[in-house]
């Protein structure tokens, strides 16, 4: 995967005043029954944001126009939809019973093929603005992986493309603070569970084989409440497994789960975005207890090389050439130079955002709390507003995108609450 990754680089080419970016690879390629259109994972084929080039969804959409479906999903859940094939996956938890499902809908028509009801009991405590299906489902093109918090635990559960269960595993005690939501990461033949927790020495970071099951290595983490996803990125001819949170930002062997290096106070305790990097520095943000974005280099020493005092906490951030944007949760975007941090400008969208920004077509979608999903053009210099386009009342979680249609998962409100997946095209 170095190799690949490696020649995606040589072969990739950015524009520091654009929004657009060009690339021959994506890191689907690298897992057999993916393909170029596929979004199989959380922040979409290369773990960081960018939609595939060959993503050119339409720009304007309402109930009315440009909807080719619609169609409600049981229960409440945050996760992203993962598209792979001709199918959509969904995580969701119906509250009132208790039960835990993974969804399948067709593509085309959004009728639901199967629904697969994997556990029935008590819910642990949560946050308001979290759920009990949170974490995004990864597909290696085989295999489903989901993660559930539940019975004091995080739970990872292996279907197959029919919704059969293959196997569960109980991947590390867990004591909730405020809800789970690391979605799984899939790295070559590994799945990467992260296991942040409060509780006395809970916190782990454990990969298992996809295709047998067995655990390949279980890293210790701090006894710290956090919620980031594990990403492994490339640095230098490295692959790089990068968390946040628990007071430092960590990079570990994603073969071994060896420490490769730690950065002490770089991160808050309390992170939810997914890291970045450039190669040659790591982004991450977080919301608690301290209000603060920061760059660290990615040479083994973890200084910290800028940081301003910018609370980024529930949505991750992205990277267009050489600058930083971010999606505050207030609604305030940011742009930062990535090599020093200075604010280019900052622009207020106004509302409440829990998505993370999505580069797509050279525009960046990115959806407010009350499901107004904003289309825009960002360049180093302004942000301009494309389009804002509202299905239902309330959103959590963020867009997916393959080919000229994205994915969009939001609820209506009103004396009762009912999800729908809508599937938006031109």
């Amino acid at each position: 995967m170095t190799y690949l990754l490696r020649l995606a680089t040589i072969v990739c080419t950015l524009s520091a005043f654009t929004t657009t970016i060009t690339c021959s690879l994506n890191a689907a390629e690298l897992f057999p029954g993916i393909k170029v259109n596929d979004w199989a994972w959380w922040r979409g084929p290369n773990f960081n944001g960018h939609a595939p080039t060959s993503a050119k969804p339409p720009t304007k959409w309402s109930n009315d126009s440009n909807i080719k479906w619609k169609t409600p999903i049981p229960g409440r859940g945050h996760s992203t939809p993962t598209i792979v094939g001709d199918r959509v996956y969904l995580s969701t938890t119906v509250e009132d019973k208790g039960t835990r499902h993974v969804i399948a809908i067709d593509r085309n028509s959004g009728d639901q093929v199967w629904s697969t009801e994997v556990y029935q009991g008590k819910l642990d405590h949560n946050h308001p603005k979290n759920s009990y299906a949170s974490p995004s489902i990864a597909c290696d093109g085989e295999r489903l992986f989901c993660s559930f918090d539940y019975e004091k635990a995080i739970w990872l559960w292996v279907l197959d493309l029919d919704g059969k269960v293959l196997r569960k595993h109980r991947v590390a005690p867990f004591t909730a603070h405020q809800g789970f939501s690391a979605s799984p990461h899939l790295y070559k033949s590994l799945v990467i569970v992260a296991a942040d927790s409060k509780g006395d020495g809970e916190g782990y970071l454990v990969a298992y084989d996809r295709k047998t099951g067995m655990e390949a290595w279980r890293a210790k983490r701090p006894s710290a409440p956090s919620y980031v996803s594990p990403v492994v990125q490339q640095i230098g001819d490295k692959d790089v497994l990068l968390m946040a949170g628990c007071d430092m930002v960590a990079a570990y062997d994603p073969l071994s789960g060896d420490v490769l290096w730690e950065s002490k106070g770089a991160a808050t305790t309390e992170c939810v975005g997914t890291l970045l990097t450039d190669g040659k520095l790591v982004f991450s943000s977080g919301g608690y207890p301290k209000h603060e974005t920061t760059a660290v280099l990615a040479d083994g020493t973890g200084k910290v090389v800028w940081r301003v005092p910018v609370r980024i906490y529930v949505p991750s951030m992205i990277l267009i050439g050489d600058y930083l944007y971010a999606v505050a949760d207030p609604g305030i975007v940011y742009c930062w130079h990535k090599d020093t941090g200075e604010e280019q400008w900052k622009h207020r969208l106004g509302g409440t955002f829990s998505t993370s920004p999505i580069l797509a077509n050279g525009l960046v979608y990115v959806s407010d709390e009350q499901a107004n999903t904003y289309v825009l053009r960002l360049t180093p210099e302004k942000l301009e507003v494309v389009a804002k386009n509202q299905l239902g009342t309330h959103q959590i979680a963020g867009a997916s995108f393959s080919g000229k249609q994205l994915f969009l998962r939001s609820a209506t409100e009103s004396d009762t609450r009912q999800e729908y997946l809508y599937c938006v095209e031109d």
